[in-house]
C-alpha cells in the first residue's frame, strides 16, 4: 500500500506515475495554482489523478485531444 499523498514523486522513474502523482498531490492539498501553470499533459494521467482525489471532473468537460492544458483543465 502507497500513500500517495506522500509519496516523493521525483524517485519516480515512469513519467507517467510521476505526473499523475504530482497532479494528484496537488489536487489532495488544494494547491490547484500549480497545477495551472502552462503544464501539458496527457489526458488519461488528468482523468486518473482525478480519480484518485475522487474530484468530479468529466470526460466530456474537458478539451478534446490527447493532450490537455492544465490552465484549460482547471
Amino acid at each position: 500500500v502507497v500513500e500517495l499523498k506522500t509519496m516523493d514523486a521525483r524517485k519516480l522513474t515512469n513519467q507517467r506515475l510521476k505526473e499523475v502523482v504530482e497532479i494528484s498531490q496537488s489536487m489532495f492539498a488544494g494547491n490547484y495554482d500549480d497545477l495551472r501553470n502552462d503544464r501539458k499533459i496527457e489526458t488519461e494521467n488528468f482523468m486518473m489523478a482525478a480519480t484518485f482525489t475522487r474530484t468530479k471532473i468529466k470526460r466530456e468537460d474537458l478539451p478534446e485531444g490527447d493532450e490537455i492544458n492544465m490552465c484549460e483543465a482547471m
